[in-house]
């Protein structure tokens, strides 16, 4: 009976640690979409990123899949930085958007090589405590560059 103190203290601090007001993973899907393929090479595409389930902040970010598996880059830019992006350092194309806090929207510039080739939306779920409570969650489009 002594330990009973002890032990509702040790309760009550452990269900307080790792608490999120984040919805569950299965509750939120995101999902990305070009407006259309297959696309011709060089050809640029807009793709759409959408987020449902989850209304609160959040932080988004695209890439370009086959760039970051095979040479661990993102080839992203945003939009004031585009001017840099290049098909000599993105063989696979590069993605171009507006910013991390809200943009849903990026265009793909397709490289001059026909194949398929995978965008990535990318969501940074962050809870009411800001960025102590976070998730990642993505969603990806295909695109054919024939």
């Amino acid at each position: 009976m002594r330990y009973l103190p002890v032990l509702v203290l040790l309760v009550v601090f452990m269900s307080g640690c790792g608490w999120s007001d984040l919805p569950p993973s299965s509750s939120v899907t995101i999902s990305a979409l070009p407006s259309k393929s297959p696309i011709a090479p060089g050809e640029t595409v807009v793709v759409t990123g959408t987020i449902n389930g989850y209304s609160g902040d959040k932080l988004t970010s695209w890439s370009v899949q086959e760039s970051y598996d095979a040479e661990q880059k993102m080839c992203r830019f945003y939009t004031g930085k585009a001017g840099s992006a290049s098909f000599t350092e993105c063989k696979y194309g590069y993605v171009v958007y507006e910013d991390v806090a809200s943009s849903i929207h990026a265009t793909y510039y397709a490289p001059p090589t026909p194949g398929t080739y995978h965008i990535t939306f990318g969501v940074f779920l962050i809870g009411s405590s800001g960025f102590t409570d976070t998730r990642f969650q993505s969603g990806t489009a295909v695109i054919e560059v024939k």
